[in-house]
């Protein structure tokens, strides 16, 4: 995962953080209903509201900052309740959230929102298609760069080419023991 994420110096972070931070102004928490839900789940778990807290380290970075109360909140449930894990997906319901451990991600699927934690910022559309399988010297020699969404949603709704690439192998792997059963 290291290897595959942007360098914290790369220019592309600092142009998509202040791309999010310009689209975050006046935006509001959509609804309150994430609130009951989360109260239940805490109460299934046999948490209180106030016994997830914002961590620390958090609190002043400017990436946490622009998410909205419903993934800060599942974010910090995550980050104190899951053990070891180097990544979660906070566009899901609290009850639905996907882990990622070691160097496996959750699935990447559109408009995903998913936190790095070692980083300590959420996964960009240009790493999560490198992570795909897409090689990245087709988007940085392209004069025209679509935006990190349409690069997160174009990444979730891709097959990634190694796994298709696998499965192939297999398929003609099988042909084989197929066709000496067949004589």
């Amino acid at each position: 995962l290291e290897s595959m994420c942007l360098k914290e110096q790369d220019p592309r972070l600092d142009s998509e953080l202040a791309r999010r931070q310009e689209s975050a102004k006046g935006d509001c928490s959509a609804g309150t209903t994430w609130f009951e839900t989360h109260r239940n789940f805490f109460k299934t778990k046999g948490l209180t509201w106030q016994g997830v807290k914002l961590p620390q380290t958090l609190q002043e970075n400017p990436w946490f900052q622009l998410l909205p109360s419903r993934e800060k909140q599942a974010l910090s449930y995550a980050l104190q309740h899951a053990g070891s894990i180097t990544s979660v997906d906070i566009s899901q319901r609290i009850d639905r959230l996907s882990y990622g451990r070691d160097s496996v991600l959750p699935t990447i699927i559109p408009h995903n929102r998913t936190w790095l934690v070692q980083q300590e910022r959420l996964l960009t559309g240009f790493e999560a298609l490198g992570l795909q399988g897409f090689p990245m010297d087709i988007l940085t020699s392209s004069d025209h760069c679509p935006s990190d969404p349409q690069l997160m949603d174009l990444a979730g709704n891709a097959f990634s080419g190694p796994v298709i690439t696998a499965v192939l192998v297999c398929v003609f792997a099988g042909l084989g023991d197929l066709a000496d059963r067949v004589q």
